[in-house]
């Protein structure tokens, strides 16, 4: 049969073209395309022959950076079974949700992340939860088929489920097709110019939709990957010199760590031809810091549920900064509340339309509804658009909170603000900070008789939440403002803490 027909192809392409092809560089271990093809087929093989995993069944990789998170992914798209990557920083209950939501026959984890599957495991809520750092990973592959899978996916399969917290506050499931991961990934090359010379530094989570939407188009042409187990500004500096990366890849944070570290000045960035900022505005002062040292920093604007790559800013345009364009599988609108396009200058809520918008919601089929209307997909992103076409993202319909390029919902936070003892009432808005773009601040209004500890309450947070979605302070005050509905105006809130957290200059 054909094996055109899904992303794992790409990598048995590369391994036939140049087999001796260094894929993946993490670190004593040098990859080629060959070596991680066979590894792949022996880890699809096993799932198929060993766990019984056929097209449609859930894969749940809660991993770290490391080598066994990529070869799990790439197995999983040539034998049709969804990925469903899992954020290790998220606590065991968000974890156990997940878990319950997606009904994966397999979990993949390691030695430091066990403990968050404690309860999944005492409920016997999966067959297999399989320790990566234990040999029956290891035993699963030496003992299986470097051969072709049987019965590949084809590009309208299923690749994965990634979740992402919605607006009520719990997290959803998007379903991506192959199709869709694969119009994205032309999207990318197409704005970016990837090429087989490319070497890409990957310091961010592999479990990310913007680090899967930008490895894999290296994979699709034959470049090189240089993973990290996270993001340490002096190695990724270091990293850039020693394997010669070719391109940046990070969200507005890394980049400002990387230029206030002291060795900034002294790094050779001539090899960088391309730097890649997702996940939030990049400052336009960083912007011409890195252009001084020869690199064009440009963004690209994606969502989860958008196959993560929707607009994008071509290289001949970097001078324009903010402003982006349609990338090329996907159409988008900008449209006032009865569905007409608004003119210049104007501002609306930004649809997408096309090959990258993905299949829905797993479970959630009234989510779906609300989110895809006639084909297209809204976004809740306010942006304008200038006379030349051009997009600008100006604000959020949904309050959602950008930190560090991390995606927070302020209900998911005031769910847990609910539960404390001492809140009468409360509100999460994000405000403005110089490292993180935006932290995340509680407002409340504690119970009669009840006073606020910071302290206390942070710590509250912490113990029911992932880190980074845990407010950085807590603020008692006597009254929330509100709308003539009842409704907390959270635009008042931001503006009268906007200056919680002091601006500092760039250096």
């Amino acid at each position: 049969m054909s094996y055109l027909g899904n992303i794992g192809y790409w990598i048995k392409y590369w391994a036939a073209i140049n087999k001796n092809k260094e894929l993946l560089i993490f670190k004593d271990k040098r990859i080629t395309y060959s070596a991680m093809n066979e590894k792949v087929n022996r880890i699809a093989n096993a799932l198929r022959e060993k766990l019984g995993i056929r097209k449609g069944d859930r894969i749940v990789n809660l991993l770290s950076n490391r080598v066994e998170f990529l070869e799990i992914l790439l197995a999983c798209s040539k034998i049709g079974a969804l990925i469903v990557p899992m954020n290790i920083r998220l606590v065991e209950r968000e974890v156990e949700y997940i878990v319950g939501d997606a009904s994966p026959k397999v979990i993949f984890t390691e030695d430091t992340l066990i403990s968050k599957l404690q309860a999944v495991i005492d409920n016997k809520a999966v067959e297999h939860v399989i320790n990566v750092d234990t040999d029956i990973y290891e035993n699963l592959a030496r003992t299986s088929s470097i051969k072709e899978p049987e019965n590949q996916a084809v590009w309208e399969d299923e690749f994965g489920i990634l979740y992402t917290s919605g607006t009520t506050g719990l997290p959803k499931g998007a379903v991506l097709t192959q199709e869709n991961i694969k119009a994205s990934t032309h999207n990318l090359i197409a704005s970016r110019g990837y090429q087989g010379k490319d070497r890409l530094g990957v310091v961010l989570p592999l479990c990310f939709t913007g680090t899967i939407v930008n490895i894999i188009p290296l994979i699709h042409v034959g470049g090189t990957l240089v993973l990290d187990t996270g993001f340490d500004p002096e190695r990724y500096l270091k990293m850039i010199e020693k394997e010669k990366l070719t391109i940046l890849m990070g969200v507005p944070t890394v980049f400002k760590f990387l230029y206030d570290h002291p060795l900034f000045d002294s790094t050779d960035f001539s090899s960088i031809r391309d730097g890649n900022v997702g996940g939030a505005p990049m400052p336009k002062p960083l912007i011409l810091a890195y252009q001084e040292k020869g690199i064009a920093l440009s963004g690209c604007y994606g969502l989860t549920e958008g196959s993560g790559i929707n607009m994008v800013l071509y290289p001949e345009h970097i001078d324009r900064f903010a402003a982006l364009q349609p990338a090329m599988w996907n159409e988008i609108r900008v449209v006032n509340d009865q569905g007409d396009d608004v003119g210049p200058g104007e501002v609306g809520e930004l649809i997408i339309k096309g090959a990258t918008v993905f299949k829905g919601y797993w479970n959630n089929t009234e989510a779906t509804a609300e989110t895809i209307k006639n084909g297209w997909l809204y976004t809740g992103d306010i942006a304008e658009v200038d006379e030349e076409g051009f997009v600008f993202i100006v604000d959020r319909k949904k309050d959602m909170i950008v930190t560090g390029g991390l995606n927070v919902y302020g209900s998911e936070v005031e769910n847990i603000l609910y539960a404390h003892p001492s809140v009468r009432e409360g509100a999460v808005i994000g405000v403005p900070h110089a490292v993180w773009g935006e932290a995340v601040v509680v407002a409340v209004v504690p119970k009669p008789g009840h006073i606020i500890d910071e302290k206390e309450m942070i710590k509250f947070f912490r113990e029911r939440l992932a880190d980074y979605k845990c407010p950085k302070a807590v603020i008692g005050v006597e009254k929330l403002p509100l709308s003539t509905s009842g409704k907390v105006l959270k635009k008042q809130l931001r503006e009268q803490f906007q200056s919680v957290f002091l601006n500092q200059a760039i250096k």
